[in-house]
């Protein structure tokens, strides 16, 4: 794609397509074009105009439309667009609905990519098929003069890319009857395989093997088994138990489900367990067993792990769940849902943060604020519809709004106040809570099945939330001289990720636990 600078560039307003709001008495202009033959039908969606500082070295590999990018937030605008036709065009400018404010007040040399998201099926705007975005442009830019530049929507996404199966990796895909039937269309399962070596061993023809159910962390999707079917290929060498990896897919429209049975992403859960689980068993040689179902993940991915053990004990044996999304909703990141009221700022007024990153001399330093990102969250989808993470768990615990049909926001996202109703309702995802309201089938489960471990630093503040938990778990012990299996573990100076520290002993826990049932 050729992409020019217009010259003249206030004549063309007058002869734009579905433009939509109105165009600014002055300021820059980012009109953007869908060429005739791209596409045969008007389009419908979210416009979005992204920017990359030129200068900023981390992202000197990213596209813009890789956003939003979390160590250093970059602006962005967007629009909603009804009807652009092919040869039409659209025009972004200083009134639309902008981070960290108008474009016209842009300084400096930037990147600058455009992509309009008209797919609704696809958490990822980068993965929904029919998206269209524009090649990228590097522009100077000055709050001192306007601007004029034409992007054109050349490229079409077509959908998430679907990897090559082989002997050791393998796409299990089943159509879900209670989660189409929520969805009003089809709606399907879906998981990556890691084979064990020895499965296709005609010796072996007879053999059943225990199952690893590995929860992607946000983004993740079940293709990261190609990464385990490549080690299982290689053979354990003794270092890994030896079971089959079944690598879910949490990805939904509205962001990581968390396999929670929502009022917004439909019975995860109960899909997953009643419907996917005893598939994959009748397919592959698995051992139906919950013994022998080890479920583990990290961060949002733990978090889905953990809510699995603790709500499907009859199914899941053991839990390994690393830097887990909030467990105590008391300590969400730095907010306490039940008293504080504003998730943008503390008690004594400073801004809440919701990303650090160590400095150089190993200091946390906050890179991002609840407020930016939740700002840039409103900008990708005004509605709710973004896909990232606050919007996420607004699916996940949220009940749905019988005005719009979408979850009700936690808090407001322009405010920031806390909605105490809507928080009545996230309750029930509190682990912690949880926790002391039925000691007896939660302690048991944590003492007994579940190894959480979260560094003291976490990056996303996550550590908060684990040491209340792990606080009441010590209050609550119900054999104080007993050491069962399970445990919290809190590891010194660790950041969000703590891989370093838990995989070898997390791999020779899990050879032990399956040796001691036999396996």
């Amino acid at each position: 794609m050729r992409i020019t600078r217009l010259v003249a560039c206030r004549l063309v307003v007058g002869l734009l397509v579905g433009f939509v709001g109105p165009v600014a008495a002055g300021g820059d202009l980012y009109t953007v074009t869908l060429p005739e033959g791209v596409r045969d039908t008007p389009v419908s969606g979210r416009l979005l105009l992204h920017f990359i500082d030129a200068n900023e070295p981390s992202l000197s590999r990213s596209s813009p439309i890789d956003a939003p990018f979390y160590e250093s937030p970059q602006p962005l605008a967007g629009i909603d667009v009804t009807d652009l036709a092919p040869g039409g065009s659209v025009v972004i400018d200083g009134g639309a609905m902008a981070w960290p404010g108008s474009v016209d007040g842009l300084d400096g040399r930037y990147r600058v990519q455009v992509l309009l998201d008209q797919d609704d099926t696809e958490r990822s705007r980068l993965e929904g098929p029919g998206n269209l975005y524009s090649d990228v442009m590097e522009v100077d830019v000055s709050s001192a003069r306007d601007e004029a530049f034409t992007f054109t929507l050349s490229h079409v996404i077509a959908g998430p890319d679907v990897p090559s199966e082989n002997d050791f990796f393998r796409i299990a895909r089943l159509r879900s009857p209670m989660l189409s039937a929520f969805a009003g269309h089809d709606v399907d399962h879906i998981a990556g395989i890691a084979l064990p070596a020895g499965y296709h061993d005609p010796a072996n023809a007879d053999r059943h093997w225990p199952a690893t159910y590995v929860v992607p962390g946000f983004g993740g999707r079940y293709t990261e088994a190609r990464r385990y079917a490549r080690v299982q290929q290689l053979g354990t060498g003794g270092l890994r138990p030896d079971t089959i990896i079944i690598v879910l897919d949490p990805e939904a429209p509205l962001g990581h489900h968390g396999f929670v049975d929502s009022e917004n992403n439909g019975p995860r859960g109960r899909a997953l367990v009643e419907e996917f689980i005893p598939y994959l068993e009748s397919q592959y040689r698995l051992i139906p067993e919950s013994a022998a179902r080890i479920v583990t993940g990290h961060s949002s991915g733990a978090w889905s792990s953990l809510w699995l053990a603790t709500h499907w004990p009859e199914t899941f044996g053991a839990c390994w769940a690393s830097s887990p999304d909030p467990v105590d909703f008391r300590a969400f990141q730095r907010t306490n849902l039940y008293t504080d009221a504003s998730m943008y700022e503390t008690d004594g007024g400073e801004p809440t943060p919701s990303y650090r990153a160590p400095g150089r001399d190993g200091t946390p330093v906050v890179r991002m604020t609840v407020r930016v990102e939740a700002a840039i969250e409103r900008v990708l989808g005004p509605d709710g519809r973004s896909g990232e993470q606050w919007a996420a768990w607004d699916a996940m615990f949220s009940p749905r709004d019988p005005a719009t049909g979408l979850p009700k926001p936690m808090f407001d996202r322009v405010t920031g106040r806390i909605d105490p109703d809507v928080v009545s309702v996230w309750r029930a995802r509190d682990l912690a809570a949880q926790l002391v309201a039925d000691w007896d089938l939660y302690g048991a489960l944590f003492e007994d099945r579940i190894r959480l471990a979260c560094g003291e630093l976490d990056s996303f503040y996550l550590d908060g939330g684990v040491r209340l938990l792990a606080d009441r778990i010590r209050q609550r012990r119900s054999h104080p001289e007993r050491s069962g299996s399970g445990y919290v573990w809190l590891i010194p100076r660790a950041t969000h990720n703590v891989a370093a520290a838990t995989t070898m002993r997390w791999l020779a826990e899990q050879k032990r636990y399956l040796a001691d049932h036999g396996w």
